[in-house]
């Protein structure tokens, strides 16, 4: 794993990601430094971003078969990178929502 500088203390460390509810079906992804205990928030996820997560999974599985057309690829391809920018943007509103909220 690769080692990370806390911003805070300035001492390297391991990644250790964790998840904890917020409100309803919203978690917050997230890492802690273990020397000075900041807190690093990764994104937010609610249950439709897991929901594509788990079909973007699907298509890169798809997209690994070897026995698929050059249409049928290019195909996966375009519907991963638009799920892609998707899950950023309904990640980037929970996270504007949640993180003015923690303020």
């Amino acid at each position: 794993m690769k080692q990370i500088n806390c911003d805070k203390c300035e001492k390297d460390f391991d990644i250790e990601v964790k998840i904890e509810p917020v409100i309803n079906d919203v978690k917050r992804v997230f890492f802690i430094c273990p020397h000075c205990d900041s807190k690093y928030i990764i994104y937010y996820l609610d249950a439709q971003i897991e929901k594509q997560q788990e079909y973007i999974r699907i298509i890169q599985n798809k997209i690994s078969e070897s026995e698929i057309d050059s249409k049928k690829h290019k195909k996966l391809c375009k519907e991963f990178k638009k799920l892609k920018r998707e899950i950023g943007l309904n990640m980037d509103k929970l996270k504007l929502k949640y993180e003015i909220r923690k303020s």
